[in-house]
């Protein structure tokens, strides 16, 4: 599943609020960023690179970006997909999914069966994240 397809998949299921962000010339904001509840949402959207382990990219500075995104209270993850799964990593995996993450070394927050049930799991985590603040 591409990015595209992610997110045409979130975006019917997530509020309004929520904006996919096309700039490519601002240094690290994030594909997309939204409210809900009173809490930020921010989140890269990847593929990975694998078909069966993980391995993505960032560009420069958004692993920097999203960290303090999450430093201040806000939601701050990475959705990769792999096969038709999505799976949704905290910023403290950031630098293994760039390195290459074996699917038995991974500890995702959630993995998702479609985008519809990803974007259904995102708006808990906020309540989640909270009460597990170790996982971002």
């Amino acid at each position: 599943m591409t990015e595209t397809h992610l997110w045409n998949g979130l975006r019917i299921h997530l509020p309004p609020s929520f904006q996919k962000l096309s700039d490519r010339f601002t240094l690290g904001v994030p594909d997309v960023i939204g409210c809900y509840n009173s809490v930020g949402y921010a989140f890269e959207l990847k593929r990975s690179k694998r078909k069966n382990s993980f391995l993505v990219s960032y560009r420069p500075n958004q692993v920097p970006w999203l960290r303090r995104w999450a430093d201040q209270g806000g939601v701050a993850v990475t959705l990769v997909t792999l096969g038709s799964a999505v799976w949704c990593f905290g910023m403290r995996d950031a630098e293994a999914l760039v390195a290459g993450l074996e699917l038995d070394d991974a500890d995702p927050i959630f993995v998702a069966a479609s985008p519809k049930v990803a974007a259904t799991e995102l708006l808990y985590l906020a309540a989640d994240l909270a009460a597990d603040s170790h996982r971002v």
